[in-house]
């Protein structure tokens, strides 16, 4: 790991409230199918996963400290 807890904190963040948004629109508001609400899961994932690749592509963290 870089050792930058905010960085990571903040990703954790943004990532959990598009994933509890989403999941509230689909299910609640939209009353949409179980399988279209356990697909947040992958969009989640991925999200988590390419905004941990931008900040390790592009973020700066070797200059952390």
């Amino acid at each position: 790991g870089t050792g930058n807890t905010m960085v990571t904190l903040m990703i954790e963040i943004v990532t959990i409230l598009f994933y509890l948004i989403a999941t509230y629109l689909i299910a609640v508001k939209w009353k949409l199918s179980l399988e279209l609400v356990w697909s947040v899961e992958y969009v989640y994932f991925a999200l988590m996963g390419a905004l941990s690749y931008l900040y390790l592509k592009y973020g700066g963290w070797r200059k952390s400290k």
